[in-house]
Protein backbone atom coordinates (compact mmCIF):
# COMPACT_ATOMS: atom_id res chain seq x y z
CA UNK A 1 0.00 0.00 0.00
CA UNK A 2 2.69 2.56 1.03
CA UNK A 3 4.39 1.89 -2.53
CA UNK A 4 1.60 2.28 -4.08
CA UNK A 5 0.60 5.68 -2.44
CA UNK A 6 4.18 6.71 -3.13
CA UNK A 7 4.10 5.46 -6.76
CA UNK A 8 1.13 7.37 -7.18
CA UNK A 9 2.45 10.66 -5.77
CA UNK A 10 5.28 9.79 -7.65
CA UNK A 11 3.14 9.86 -10.98
CA UNK A 12 1.22 12.64 -10.05
CA UNK A 13 4.22 15.20 -9.73
CA UNK A 14 5.77 13.82 -13.17
CA UNK A 15 2.17 14.55 -14.91
CA UNK A 16 1.78 17.98 -13.35
CA UNK A 17 5.96 18.51 -14.15
CA UNK A 18 5.20 17.02 -17.88
CA UNK A 19 2.02 19.30 -18.20
CA UNK A 20 3.65 22.21 -16.85
CA UNK A 21 6.52 22.10 -19.73
CA UNK A 22 4.18 20.72 -22.04
CA UNK A 23 2.32 24.26 -22.35
CA UNK A 24 2.96 25.20 -25.56
CA UNK A 25 2.98 29.08 -26.16
CA UNK A 26 1.35 30.55 -28.88
CA UNK A 27 2.20 32.15 -31.39
CA UNK A 28 1.99 35.62 -32.47
CA UNK A 29 -0.12 36.00 -35.37
CA UNK A 30 1.56 37.10 -38.76
CA UNK A 31 0.69 39.96 -38.89
CA UNK A 32 1.35 42.60 -42.06
CA UNK A 33 0.03 46.50 -42.28
CA UNK A 34 0.42 47.50 -46.32
CA UNK A 35 -1.25 49.95 -48.10
CA UNK A 36 -4.35 48.90 -50.02
CA UNK A 37 -4.00 49.59 -53.76
CA UNK A 38 -5.37 48.34 -57.41
CA UNK A 39 -2.64 45.36 -57.11
CA UNK A 40 -3.25 44.44 -53.72
CA UNK A 41 -4.44 40.52 -53.31
CA UNK A 42 -6.57 39.98 -50.37
CA UNK A 43 -7.11 36.61 -49.33
CA UNK A 44 -9.66 35.04 -46.76
CA UNK A 45 -9.58 36.00 -43.01
CA UNK A 46 -7.89 39.49 -43.95
CA UNK A 47 -8.83 42.44 -42.17
CA UNK A 48 -9.10 46.01 -44.14
CA UNK A 49 -9.47 49.09 -41.91
CA UNK A 50 -9.43 52.64 -42.72
CA UNK A 51 -8.55 55.78 -40.62
CA UNK A 52 -10.69 58.62 -40.66
CA UNK A 53 -8.44 61.65 -42.58
CA UNK A 54 -8.42 64.65 -41.11
CA UNK A 55 -7.43 67.84 -43.97
CA UNK A 56 -6.83 71.41 -43.02
CA UNK A 57 -6.73 73.50 -45.60
CA UNK A 58 -5.47 76.98 -44.52
CA UNK A 59 -4.52 79.69 -46.97
CA UNK A 60 -2.08 82.50 -45.52
CA UNK A 61 -0.97 85.70 -47.42
CA UNK A 62 1.55 87.75 -45.87
CA UNK A 63 3.07 91.67 -47.21
CA UNK A 64 6.33 91.80 -46.70
CA UNK A 65 7.47 95.58 -46.85
CA UNK A 66 11.37 96.75 -46.54
CA UNK A 67 12.34 100.56 -46.51
CA UNK A 68 15.51 101.91 -47.75
CA UNK A 69 16.80 105.69 -47.81
CA UNK A 70 18.20 106.59 -50.99
CA UNK A 71 21.08 107.84 -51.70
CA UNK A 72 20.03 111.70 -50.94
CA UNK A 73 17.22 111.21 -48.25
CA UNK A 74 19.71 113.17 -46.12
CA UNK A 75 18.88 116.12 -48.10
CA UNK A 76 15.18 115.58 -49.26
CA UNK A 77 13.96 118.54 -46.17
CA UNK A 78 16.70 120.95 -46.94
CA UNK A 79 16.07 120.45 -51.26
CA UNK A 80 12.94 118.91 -52.14
CA UNK A 81 11.04 120.49 -48.64
CA UNK A 82 9.53 117.13 -47.54
CA UNK A 83 9.30 116.46 -43.78
CA UNK A 84 8.40 112.27 -43.97
CA UNK A 85 11.32 110.60 -45.82
CA UNK A 86 12.70 107.30 -44.62
CA UNK A 87 15.84 107.89 -43.69
CA UNK A 88 17.04 104.15 -41.52
CA UNK A 89 16.20 100.91 -43.32
CA UNK A 90 13.19 98.72 -42.26
CA UNK A 91 11.53 95.90 -42.83
CA UNK A 92 7.50 95.17 -42.04
CA UNK A 93 5.54 92.34 -42.19
CA UNK A 94 1.38 92.60 -42.66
Amino acid sequence: MKKTGSFLTFLMIIFLAGSCSLIRKSSKPYIRVTALSDTTVLRDGSLVYALPRTMFTIKVEFERTIELPGPYAAYADELLGLQNVIMHENESWT
